[in-house]
């Protein structure tokens, strides 16, 4: 069975993969040619799609970057329902030296069909990415970052960043403080988010023939694969903000669509053609699918839908199969059992006034009398 077709019953449906001409993807590129600028050192990757309240904050945080040299704006714009549309052109009315538009009459994110159209369209020697309900805050970013590459001959630059919640928290992703290049171990702990990338084109074109058996390219399959092409250099400044709207598939956190998302990147990571990458996401990949898929609780105290759990299942003990032998299955039964009692007493536990104040009422118990036995302090 090939990885697509496993892949496949994860996911409960047939992947399209677009293997033709990313130029070939239906599009209209507004923009001005006699005024656009000619030979851009960095093109930025931005996708939109109903982003009308956040666009203007993402495209203004591209405008206000500071260079010495020429760079574009290049928007995915796909098809939005509200005025996202309508900003853009407005931008690239303001900017006709830098924004370019591309669009059509249909949504054409199927098939990752708006970040290939984008990408495919990006000219510069670099690219950078910014969606469009994120935004930039550093406006040295580009310059700093591709200052950096250049001196140090990398491949990629990443840096630390700011993710707002939506209850207002604040949370800074500061991985380190000190300027410094990062190996692949780095990239299999930690996650940089995409605002913060900037990347070679010509290595990046390189790494997705290198990892043909990937099948879909997520943001941390793109970072964790390119830390395998070369150096990757650290920049230690905040320079971007990752919204967490909430709305989007990355947004909602107990969905069974993320869920998904993620036990299919884990999975591909699994079969990947660079030992070290498998080694370290096959076991993560096994421990995902049995225990946050298939025994997940949704924020309602709903457990995922059956359909769901059994292929994670399924996909789990093929894993578990493939790099441990048939030994290790029994294992796998015997933590699919204990998580399953888990999962559904706390589904009864959430659901079940009663059981719920009762458990409240022993623990307030067990509590005050184990604080009975504590040293005080005299």
């Amino acid at each position: 069975m090939t990885l697509k077709e496993e892949l496949e019953i994860l996911r409960g449906e047939p992947i399209a993969v677009f293997d033709g001409d990313p130029m070939d993807i239906p599009c209209i590129e507004t923009s001005d040619p006699e005024k656009l600028c000619k030979n851009p050192v960095v093109s930025v990757h931005m996708m939109t799609y109903n982003h009308e309240p956040y666009i203007r904050q993402a495209i203004e945080g591209v405008m206000m970057q500071k260079t010495d040299f020429e760079f574009e704006l290049v928007i995915g714009e796909d098809c939005s329902q509200d005025k996202t549309r309508e900003i853009c052109f407005e931008y690239q009315k303001k900017y006709p030296d830098k924004i370019r538009v591309l669009w059509w009459h249909e949504n054409v994110s199927k098939l990752g069909g708006n970040w290939r159209r984008v990408l495919a369209r990006c000219r510069g020697d670099y690219i950078a990415f910014c969606e469009g309900d994120d935004y930039w805050i550093d406006p040295l970013k580009l310059q700093k970052q591709v200052d950096y590459i250049r001196n140090t001959t990398s491949v990629m630059c990443v840096a630390n960043s700011e993710w707002h919640h939506p209850d207002g928290q604040i949370e800074k992703r500061v991985y380190r403080t000190e300027r410094g290049f990062l190996s692949l171990d780095d990239f299999l702990h930690h996650y940089f988010h995409t605002t913060t990338y900037l990347i070679k084109r010509n290595v990046y074109l390189d790494c997705q023939k290198r990892y043909r058996e990937i099948i879909v390219w997520y943001d941390c399959t793109l970072s964790t694969c390119m830390a395998t092409m070369g150096r990757v250099c650290f920049l230690p400044d905040i320079v971007s903000v990752y919204r967490w709207t909430g709305t989007g598939i990355s947004g909602c956190k107990g969905s069974e669509k993320r869920k998904m998302m993620l036990a299919f990147q884990l999975t591909q990571f699994a079969y990947c053609s660079n030992e070290e990458i498998a080694t370290y996401y096959t076991p993560i990949a096994i421990y995902k699918l049995t225990r946050e898929i298939a025994f997940a609780v949704t924020k309602d105290g709903y457990l995922h839908s059956s359909a769901m759990r059994c292929r994670a299942w399924r996909t789990a003990r093929r894993l578990c199969r493939n790099r441990y032998g048939k030994g290790a299955e029994l294992r796998l039964v015997m933590s699919y059992a204990i998580l399953m009692i888990v999962a559904m007493m706390r589904v009864v536990y959430m659901r079940n006034e009663w059981i719920r104040t009762t458990w409240r009422r022993i623990k307030r118990i067990l509590l005050t009398t184990a604080s009975l036995y504590l040293p005080t302090k005299d």
